[in-house]
């Protein structure tokens, strides 16, 4: 039998694999302190849950609007000492 190369393998596998052993079950881990909690922030502070406009470059400029109001409030509280400002 020849080795399976991993960049042949469906994403879903080569993320089984990486969960597989301890390093990847830790960096794993990390996501939920540095990645997701953006995601459910904008998904519910800004209830960004669907893209309103049409097209690949249309929902494109939607999110990343969103990511700079997001990054806009986060300034904004740490600068000013405020615990949370949701956008208007």
């Amino acid at each position: 039998l020849q080795p399976i190369d991993p960049a042949k393998l469906p994403a879903s596998a080569r993320g089984q694999q990486r969960l597989a052993n301890p390093q990847g079950k830790n960096h794993y881990k990390d996501r939920g302190r540095t990645v997701e909690p953006v995601f459910g922030q904008i998904k519910t502070i800004q209830t960004l849950t669907r893209f309103t406009r049409l097209g690949y470059a249309a929902a494109r400029s939607e999110w990343l609007f969103s990511c700079a109001v997001h990054n806009l409030c986060k300034y904004i509280n740490h600068s000013t000492g405020r615990a949370r400002t949701q956008p208007a």
